[in-house]
């Protein structure tokens, strides 16, 4: 009864701390859509693939997002003609390399500058090495082999997407806010059903009964970027939980927790499913989690 409750409270608790993200994300993505032409776009990024990338991974200083509401924002980014690689750095950098999550993680270490350095770093090159990878994976896909055309028709009716034309401002704005709607409810669907999924995890896991236990670098690695995935904690948020790890499992183990669960949870994962086509979201959801892996190791084997 006691673990019931505690699943049901966990569950409410990620559903209603994602839905005002969800909403931003998909305005955000519905304002791209109808104002933000191909022309613009090409203005925007620069022609230089080292510079795009770049700009890409620090972008979230300025235009900070959760991740709760960044994979529907990539998606119509990609629609609008952005190159694939370089959204997928923007999707991944964001939530970590912004203002707020900086700062929480400071507070949450106690102001230790190494830690929110690494997590600030390991998001940047971990970000900007998916990306890479996935333009190189994908340099002869087209848009429709990757946007995924089984989006759920849950919509409302008082108006049509498809319209090339408006009558007035206010036919306009009913139609950007009917088109936020089907975004919100599509959405939706994918990230209550993550939330479902990762709540079930989050009761059983018991941070007191691991704290017991002494793992060595590695293995300390594996275990917090399993519980990263499955916990699919707010990045805002996710460092406090993880300084909560830090004396037993070392700074490696707790960075590699805090550069994942941003980037690809279990949440993100499952919407990631939904919005992009199986193959391209499955290589990406397994090139991401390589990744960090790889760099998580490899930072274990560094004297912090």
């Amino acid at each position: 009864m006691i673990l019931f409750r505690h699943w049901c409270w966990s569950f409410l608790g990620v559903v209603i701390e994602s839905l005002p993200f969800i909403v931003i994300g998909a305005i955000i993505s519905t304002i791209i859509q109808f104002y933000i032409s191909e022309d613009i776009i090409k203005r925007i990024v620069p022609r230089r693939r080292g510079l795009a990338f770049l700009v890409a991974a620090f972008i979230g200083l300025v235009f900070p997002m959760c991740e709760c509401a960044i994979v529907p924002v990539a998606r119509s980014l990609i629609k609008k003609g952005v190159p694939i690689g370089i959204t997928i750095t923007f999707m991944l950098s964001v939530p970590i390399v912004n203002p707020f999550v900086i700062t929480s993680t400071y507070y949450a270490f106690e102001a230790n500058l190494t830690i929110v350095l690494i997590r600030v770093v390991g998001g940047i090159l971990c970000s900007i090495i998916v990306g890479m990878l996935i333009t190189y994976i994908f340099k002869d896909s087209t848009i429709e082999s990757i946007i995924s055309d089984g989006y759920l028709d849950l919509s409302c009716t008082c108006c049509s997407s498809n319209k090339k034309y408006y009558i007035s401002k206010l036919d306009k704005l009913i139609t950007i806010v009917c088109q936020a709607s089907n975004e919100f409810l599509n959405i939706s669907v994918y990230v209550i059903l993550g939330a479902f999924i990762s709540s079930i995890f989050g009761s059983i896991i018991n941070e007191e009964i691991l704290n017991d236990y002494t793992f060595n670098n590695i293995l300390a690695v594996i275990i917090m970027l399993d519980i990263s995935f499955l916990l699919s904690l707010c990045s805002e948020a996710d460092a406090f939980v993880g300084s909560k790890f830090l004396n037993n499992f070392g700074i490696p183990a707790v960075s590699a927790f805090m550069i994942l669960g941003p980037m690809m949870d279990l949440k993100n994962a499952i919407l990631t499913l939904g919005l992009f086509k199986r193959k391209f979201a499955t290589i990406l959801i397994i090139t991401i989690l390589l990744v960090v892996t790889a760099f998580s190791i490899c930072l274990s084997f560094i004297s912090l």
